[in-house]
């Protein structure tokens, strides 16, 4: 039977914030926000959360997470989700028997992921996954569409994307477009050499979001989640 492993990942460090993954919205830090909703997740099998601070995995220890400790060469600015996956994967299988395992991604970016959303992410990738065997990942439409980009070169405007500025000059003319979102991932195990760095592959399940999530990547981000949490606009796992 296939297990299904939430994997929390929670650097230390942060470029934008300091402690990203401790900063809180609604007095819960976003580590916590992320363990609880898939604590509560009635498909989740395990839980483990994956870092290179002590401090967030005394945290995710209390919280009754499991732990993965990261490499040093997995816990720079610069190190990927999939080079952290496959290393998971190698400790993962050396803790615990079993053949493919369903990793599903948890950036604790997104607190206002619920564990109804995951109940939801996984029955979808469970239909699916026949036909899937890579993994399921979010797209979402996107805002600003890139035949709207320029480029500013030697004092020039230059149609950076836009194959033809006159055809294609009313928004309802473009073509539709999304952008990956990984408020909703899963990676199966046995597809960690197949997939890119985005953790997708063509034979990776998109899941098309309702709705463009907030993720937080700035104080302004931070701030605008504790708005929504305080005027109860939103929900929060475990809230």
């Amino acid at each position: 039977m296939t297990q299904i492993v939430a994997i929390i990942p929670a650097r230390g460090g942060s470029l934008g914030i300091k402690e990203k993954n401790l900063q809180k919205v609604n007095g819960r830090s976003l580590t916590e926000i992320a363990i609880s909703a898939a604590k509560k997740s009635s498909n989740v099998d395990q839980t483990y959360v994956s870092s290179d601070s002590e401090k967030i995995l005394d945290i995710a220890k209390k919280l009754g997470a499991k732990t993965h400790l990261r490499s040093d060469v997995n816990s720079s600015a610069t190190a990927s989700m999939l080079n952290t996956l496959k290393e998971f994967n190698t400790f993962y299988k050396s803790e615990e028997a079993g053949s493919n395992t369903w990793f599903l991604v948890l950036y604790p970016t997104y607190p206002f992921r619920t564990h109804k959303d995951l109940d939801e992410i996984i029955q979808c990738y469970k239909k699916n996954h026949n036909s899937y065997p890579d993994g399921l990942i979010g797209i979402k439409q996107i805002k600003e569409h890139p035949y709207l980009a320029v480029e500013y070169i030697k004092g020039k405007i230059v149609p950076a994307y836009n194959p033809d500025v006159n055809a294609f000059y009313r928004r309802q003319s473009y073509p539709p477009l999304w952008v990956v979102c990984h408020w909703a991932c899963i990676v199966s195990s046995n597809s960690l050499g197949k997939i890119n760095s985005q953790l997708f592959s063509g034979k990776t399940f998109p899941y098309k979001l309702s709705h463009s999530p907030i993720d937080i990547d700035s104080a302004d981000d931070l701030r605008s989640a504790n708005f929504l949490a305080s005027s109860n606009t939103v929900s929060i796992s475990g809230n």
